[in-house]
């Protein structure tokens, strides 16, 4: 079988899926988005029989995975669960409908109205864009001058009239979780130090088992929502319990061997078994 791994670069977790893959006597490829065309006239052949995506979700890469899964290629995380890590908006409707808990959010469709709903909400808040954008990370506020300033730059800079806004979650324990989902099973958590607001992204991974009931139910039902697939679902454990506050396509877990598991294994029976089971398109 044909794989290709969807990345910008070789990392110590696009090696080890290598190495499980060649373990299944299976070689895998790199590929950079970026190289990529698709004719949206014609089918062609696809790029592999199987495409894992690994790298963080973008709206554009989401994109290219639905043009490679029509050509036949199998997708890994399917279109549909990518659009979701891709679209915060898209992800936070979702989660409600599925009456999951979440921050109050809010979107906002200008600068004025931004600010309006940041006083409705109460300081503090994060503000993210509606899509996911590596270049314009989620931003933390708690005063007018800091909204202002933070809405401006990103009209200014990206183009951006519309925002996402949610109620800042208080942690309890000063930690934020990951619950790593492989397939249909909650496979590992692990927490991060929580600088107070958002997770320390210069931090560590600190594992940990002593999540409660609460913790693993609601990762689990996040799942019957969602579907399979290899991401993680973000939470914050609050006074009145877990919140989600998003979810992100699965592209670090190299620590997670310390937890005694392998989670390039695991994504590749998961890939492979995906491909057992599909109809041709």
């Amino acid at each position: 079988m044909n794989v290709a791994l969807l990345a910008e670069r070789l990392r110590v977790e696009e090696r080890q899926i290598a190495d499980a893959f060649k373990a299944k006597g299976m070689p895998s490829n790199l590929i950079k988005p970026a190289s990529l065309s698709v004719n949206l006239n014609e089918a062609a052949e696809p790029v592999a029989e199987l495409v894992l995506d690994r790298a963080v979700t973008t709206r554009d890469t989401s994109s290219l995975l639905t043009l490679l899964g029509s050509n036949n290629a199998m997708i890994v995380n399917r279109p549909a669960t990518s659009r979701l890590l891709a679209d915060r908006m898209a992800l936070m409707r979702h989660l409600i409908i599925g009456g999951l808990p979440v921050p109050q959010t809010e979107i906002a469709f200008g600068e004025e109205s931004a600010l309006e709903a940041i006083d409705g909400l109460g300081y503090p808040v994060v503000i993210k864009t509606l899509d996911v954008r590596p270049g314009f990370p989620s931003a933390f506020v708690d005063d007018t001058d800091s909204a202002e300033a933070i809405i401006e730059h990103r009209n200014v800079l990206g183009h951006d009239q519309t925002t996402l806004i949610q109620r800042f979650q208080k942690s309890v324990n000063d930690r934020s979780l990951r619950a790593v989902v492989i397939g249909s099973d909650v496979v590992a958590f692990d927490a991060r130090p929580h600088d107070g607001w958002r997770p320390n992204q210069n931090a560590d991974f600190v594992n940990t088992t002593d999540v409660g009931d609460d913790v693993r139910s609601l990762a689990e039902t996040v799942i019957s929502k969602v579907g399979t697939g290899v991401y993680a679902v973000l939470m914050i454990e609050t006074e009145n319990g877990p919140v989600i506050t998003g979810l992100e396509n699965l592209v670090t877990f190299r620590h997670l061997t310390e937890q005694e598991i392998n989670p390039a294994e695991l994504i590749v029976e998961f890939s492979l078994a995906q491909v057992a089971t599909a109809n041709p398109r």
